[in-house]
């Protein structure tokens, strides 16, 4: 009876651990819709002079917030609403930052 005891405990703990792992390669939604996002912009050609986000943004979203360069990162998160994973601060005049929510959760930026 120890035996097969042992056997369940031995599997149980395999289970977690591969649960564990795969939810390490995981990535985050918001990376994930990072990269269709990057995608999207670099596809438009370069004459083009305005764009619809609703065009570009290959993922749900209702609202959208845009910080002009140097808006420092708890600024962002006081404004969004809550801290999520670690937003870099912009490092320049050319960098802003816009992120996007679905239901009042960051879904991109």
């Amino acid at each position: 009876m120890k035996s097969k005891k042992r056997v369940w405990i031995i599997v149980a703990i395999g289970v977690i651990c591969i649960a564990i792992f795969i939810n390490l390669l995981k990535k985050d939604l918001w990376d994930e819709n990072e990269v269709l996002l990057e995608e999207e912009v670099l596809s438009i050609g370069q004459s083009v002079e305005a764009i619809n986000l609703s065009d570009v943004t290959p993922f749900d979203w209702d609202v959208v917030y845009s910080f002009k360069p140097y808006t420092p990162k708890d600024y962002i998160y006081e404004t969004v609403g809550y801290k999520w994973d670690t937003i870099s601060e912009t490092v320049n005049e050319g960098m802003n930052q816009i992120v996007f929510l679905k239901d009042g959760k960051v879904v991109c930026y």
